[in-house]
């Protein structure tokens, strides 16, 4: 029956239908929202299957055990620090609540966690759909929601957000922006409307954001510099700059600071630290730690987040850059004509740029895109930005002029939404083939465990750190915790040994004696290795008797092996010493002497594109890798020392390589005696590794050479000091290989006599920080930013009380260095020992 009024009755008039007209504002942005939400779980509908990586196991553990009956893990991250990590201090009680409240509704069903990390990225999406359109309504809407759906759009399929949205723990990122984005929009929506409901809303929203992560410290600088964006060109138009400040809103925003400060209180009460980050915390780390973000890498994988461990079309990034060309090209042209578009614009950058600012500390996008969730947050205003830029939202241009524009820019959004959206899809790859390669390692586990007599034990080589940018394991916390109930029927992690770092630090270096005692340990019963090349755990008997160390173990590399020496790359030239030649300063080479090779990098590269190193190989045959593992290198340098720091000693081995690796390197370094060395048994790719076939020096472009005489190679075991404590022989090789001392009484044990050794320093590390964080230059004596302190004894072999030490809570290194009498370090330092507190 048609609905009439009584004077359409009297009239004759019937209403038209209903129908939806697509030229309404809330119309388009209804079907915009489903759009983008369309594209969100379509494009993230594969990390269902992903299940549990890395640090997902840490907090699923503690939920587990507090809703069965032990919740003191769970309650602390309310009043202590976060999940009790060793690596950062931070207070991030929202994110418990929300694994609390996963586990209430999925159990152990873990598809239903990652339904959440994408519910909640959906949710970012919108947000940033309602700010861009908040943002344009402040000029009239002029493209209506054009601008406010290609944003969403481009958020959504944006292939820098793999890493927050299919890892799990992601959701730092994911739970911290929905809140923080919706403290902008609400801030946005109450200068408009004067509704204090959104203006509450907004700073419970920042509370929320804080208590999810850090990043959100920035909120109120955006706030502030959202007070001087105009409300609508007809209340503005006339006002002077003072009368701008004046009637802003800067009071408002002022809210915001005054929470910021009550958290930081409530924060700085519980953690006591005003820095929560990784690494050090100290002022000249600090400072320093802002040439993180003078990373171009990093910035070019903002615009085009390629996964350089993975293949990709050279046409798909042509094409993705010629989409971004087209838009910045639009915008250059529409600035001639009008400059509206500098304030909005301006304002989404200098937001991206703060959001970023709190990751001051390890900011860094790696070439496999670890890092890349450190993004997610500045992301938002970039997208809205890059839909500004192509769109004239805000130009004052006609409209056949504002249409034409629009096509342009539309169609530009097209190739890099396309674009976006295959390159997502390639990221998204290595996640699933870490998910198999995770499930792979709990069931080998298992199989393990179960042909283990008891005391038995088993040494787990090589702990899979990451598949292509994917976490997997790193550290031996977590086989722990794989190895315990919910994840294990029984609690088997007593079972197994690794030589993971103890403390946060590289996972590419281990301790060369560590790894050679666990392989002598008769308790030790099965030897396994992960391969990365296939994802599992294969027997690791590749190894000739290790039971022998000295001095007749050294091999020298020179004259016979000089005869099969090979280049890289191929166009280097090779002649006699003293043999007229012309010779380009633009291709390396070498000359041959009698007694020693002398190569030469090309000054600079031949051509554009032309590799920017020369690598020299020798070729080699029964080494054990495992044995000879310090090398010295008895070569000149011709030119700055400085170039040497440039230089890497190579080896190539068929064993412990990742997929498409073909070779390994090590950081050459100089003795206080002036010699050049490697300290080959802490590389990973060097001590667990096949026996190589060939070493060499990778030596980058600049003017000068180095005369190469020949390369020792024997074992470390004369080189360096000793270090033990009492009791750490009956908990050497337990999980993380760390020592909890039984009492104060506790002796540290030090044997350091060697030849030229007058006296020794024992250093001690901050807790829960390795000496160096990279672990290449933790040869070098002197003070490094994570040394706490530095004891100077003049006995050569001696011992002392723990508690002298007075060592802080948490995990410590300890470590020897033997000093000659002009105070220079003696060979090498000793490996640490990491005391537990």
């Amino acid at each position: 029956m048609q609905a009439t009024t009584s004077t359409d009755s009297e009239q004759g008039f019937i209403l038209p239908p209903n129908r939806i007209e697509l030229g309404r504002l809330k119309v388009q942005m209804v079907l915009g929202i489903l759009l983008i939400l369309v594209a969100c779980f379509v494009n993230y509908y594969p990390s269902l299957n992903v299940g549990l990586l890395l640090d997902d196991f840490n907090n699923v553990d503690y939920v587990y055990r507090a809703w069965h009956g032990d919740a003191a893990d769970f309650l602390s991250n309310f009043y202590s620090n976060w999940a009790k990590l060793d690596v950062m201090r931070s207070y991030r009680p929202f994110i418990s609540l929300s694994f609390f409240t996963d586990y209430a509704m999925f159990g152990l069903h873990y598809a239903g966690y990652h339904m959440t990390n994408i519910v909640m990225f959906a949710t970012c999406a919108v947000f940033v759909s309602l700010i861009a359109l908040e943002l344009t309504g402040m000029y009239g809407n002029r493209s209506r929601a054009s601008v406010a759906i290609w944003a969403g759009l481009l958020f959504a399929v944006d292939p820098l957000h793999v890493e927050s949205v299919t890892w799990i723990i992601g959701r730092v990122d994911l739970l911290c922006s929905v809140f923080y984005f919706a403290s902008v929009f609400c801030f946005l929506r109450f200068r408009l409307v004067r509704d204090r409901t959104y203006l509450l809303a907004a700073l419970v929203c920042f509370f929320i954001a804080l208590g999810s992560k850090e990043m959100a410290v920035t909120l109120p600088i955006v706030q502030t510099m959202a007070c001087f964006l105009p409300i609508g060109p007809a209340k503005n138009s006339t006002r002077t700059l003072t009368q701008k400040i004046i009637q802003s809103d800067l009071k408002i925003a002022f809210l915001f600071w005054i929470e910021l400060a009550g958290f930081w209180v409530l924060r700085r009460t519980i953690l006591g630290a005003d820095i929560g980050g990784y690494g050090s915390t100290d002022l000249k780390t600090v400072l320093n730690s802002w040439r993180n973000f003078a990373d171009r890498p990093s910035m070019a994988k903002v615009f085009l987040p390629l996964n350089e461990e993975l293949t990709f079309s050279p046409l798909l990034i042509k094409t993705c850059w010629s989409g971004f060309g087209i838009i910045f090209a639009a915008a250059l042209l529409r600035l001639l004509n009008s400059r509206k578009l500098l304030v909005p614009v301006s304002f989404l950058l200098l937001w991206a740029v703060l959001a970023i600012l709190p990751t001051f500390q390890i900011w860094h996008i790696y070439p496999n895109l670890v890092g890349s969730r450190l993004f997610f947050t500045s992301s938002a205003p970039l997208c809205i930005a890059i839909a500004l830029c192509a769109i004239p939202a805000t130009d004052a241009i006609g409209r056949f002029a504002t249409r034409m524009w629009s096509y342009v820019g539309m169609t530009a959004l097209l190739i890099v939404f396309v674009c976006w959206s295959f390159i997502l899809q390639v990221n998204l790859k290595p996640w699933q083939v870490a998910s198999n390669h995770m499930k792979t390692f709990r069931r080998q586990l298992t199989e393990i465990s179960a042909q283990l007599k008891p005391g038995e034990r088993a040494l787990l080589l090589n702990l899979p750190p990451d598949y292509q940018g994917a976490g997997l394991v790193t550290r031996s916390w977590y086989v722990e915790q794989i190895c315990r109930p919910p994840f294990a029927p029984t609690d088997t992690s007593n079972r197994f040994i690794s030589v993971e770092p103890v403390v946060s630090g590289s996972h590419d270096y281990l301790w060369p004696t560590e790894v050679n005692n666990l392989l002598r340990d008769k308790k030790v019963a099965a030897k396994v290795i992960w391969n990365p090349s296939t994802g599992e755990f294969e027997k690791f008997s590749k190894r000739p008797d290790i039971t022998t160390l000295g001095a007749d173990s050294a091999k020298v590399i020179s004259e016979s092996n000089f005869l099969g020496a090979t280049i890289d790359p191929d166009s280097a030239w090779s002649g006699v010493d003293k043999e007229w030649r012309v010779q380009s300063d633009r291709l390396p080479g070498m000359e041959i002497h009698s007694e020693f090779r002398r190569l030469y990098p090309a000054i600079r590269a031949r051509k554009k594109g032309a590799p920017p190193t020369m690598t020299f190989w020798l070729p080699v045959k029964d080494i054990n890798p495992l044995v000879q593992n310090y090398a010295q290198l008895n070569m000149k340098v011709h030119g700055s020392d400085s170039e040497l720091d440039k230089c890497r000693f190579v080896w190539k081995s068929t064993g412990l390589n990742h997929p498409g690796q073909t070779d390994h390197e090590a950081l050459i370094q100089r003795s206080a005696d002036g010699k050049y060395f490697v300290w080959l048994g802490r590389y990973r790719g060097w001590s667990l590794n096949d026996s190589p076939t060939a070493v060499g020096l990778r030596m980058p472009s600049g003017d000068y050479c180095i005369d190469l005489k020949n390369i020792e190679l024997s074992s470390d075991e004369t080189l360096k000091p000793s270090i033990s404590i009492d009791n750490d022989s009956t908990t050497y090789g337990t999980p993380g290989t760390v020592v909890r001392p039984k009492a104060q009484s506790t002796k540290v044990r030090w044997q350091a006599s060697r030849p030229g050794v007058a006296s020794v320093i024992i250093k001690v590390s901050k807790p829960n920080l390795v000496f160096d964080p990279y672990s290449e230059l933790d040869v070098a004596s002197g003070p490094t930013g994570n040394v706490a302190k530095e004891l100077a004894k003049s006995e050569l072999q001696g011992e002392m009380p723990i508690a002298d030490l007075k060592l802080p809570e948490g995990t410590t290194q300890i470590q020897v260095i033997g000093i000659d009498e002009d105070g220079k370090q003696v060979g090498l330092p000793s490996e640490p020992i990491s005391v537990k507190i």
